[in-house]
């Protein structure tokens, strides 16, 4: 989630403690916005870059060079 200050916090579903948030890179800075697939998220920063981590089996946190600024994302179960 992205909280009113900017900053992205995620949460395990699966962990019986609501308050356990799972690592987030540093350095995001002000998140815009958020997607979140099966086992990773994508967030948009305030100047438009896009920054994807978690589970990178199937290549989905790998943000392609040159992609330049970015609007919106969306992310599924193995892609983004």
């Amino acid at each position: 989630m992205a909280k009113a200050n900017g900053e992205l916090m995620c949460f395990n579903p699966g962990d019986d403690d609501p308050d356990s948030a799972l690592e987030v890179p540093d350095g995001l800075g002000h998140i815009k916005r958020v997607a979140v697939g099966g086992n990773h998220t994508c967030a948009i920063t305030a100047d438009g870059c896009l920054f994807c981590f978690g589970s990178n089996e199937y290549s989905q946190c790998d943000v392609p060079p040159g992609l330049g600024l970015v609007t919106i994302v969306a992310a599924g179960n193995e892609h983004t």
